[in-house]
């Protein structure tokens, strides 16, 4: 599998570009796997992830979370506390290790995890939260974080994919991966991305 050009990050912030291109609900090439699935309809993390030996995600932080709501028609009742608690239970139920990249405020809805570090996204603070295990070889940027990952892991999961970085460092370390988004947009730029779709 290859990538194309240059790749988008999908982002909340301003001056961030939002991807309109096709929408795509499901797509596979070469064991690889990226879906359209919304956390907060669900009560266990897709049977797909179960081929992961990592997961690894970036949370949206709160002051983002309307914006990606509103990208996908979605309004009213959800919250971002209700989105963290969510992930929180999903990763509790889960027997694969996970990392998460958050605000330090998206820590008291993450009661679950083992334990957190200091980190940072895209130049700005952020926390390492992780499950499962201490996972204490493990420091770094966010960008740091998902290489190391690719290095020592073979299948990353990423279940808040946007754009798809994680499957970008997979593929240049010869990895699969398992990505979920609930923008179909995010999965249709994934695939236009790695070469499957115009």
């Amino acid at each position: 599998m290859k990538r194309t050009g240059k790749a988008l990050y999908h982002t909340a912030l301003s001056g961030g570009v939002t991807y309109k291109g096709h929408q795509q609900h499901y797509f596979q090439k070469d064991g690889s796997t990226a879906f359209v699935c919304d956390l907060l309809s669900i009560d266990t993390l897709p049977l797909e992830f179960s081929r992961c030996d990592i997961l690894y995600s970036e949370l949206p932080f709160e002051a983002g979370f309307k914006i990606f709501e509103s990208r996908v028609g979605h309004s009213g009742d959800r919250s971002y506390k209700n989105l963290c608690i969510k992930i929180d239970v999903l990763l509790a139920k889960s027997a694969t290790p996970a990392i998460l990249i958050c605000g330090k405020k998206t820590l008291k809805f993450l009661s679950s995890r083992v334990t957190e570090r200091p980190s940072s996204i895209n130049g700005g603070k952020a926390m390492l939260a992780f499950y499962g295990e201490p996972f204490e070889w493990l420091n770094g940027s966010a960008e740091s974080v998902v290489e190391q990952l690719a290095i020592r892991y073979n299948c990353l999961g990423d279940f808040m994919c946007g754009y798809g970085r994680t499957a970008r460092v997979a593929i240049d370390h010869g990895k699969r991966f398992v990505l979920s988004d609930y923008n179909p947009y995010c999965i249709g730029y994934i695939e236009k991305e790695l070469g499957g779709a115009g």
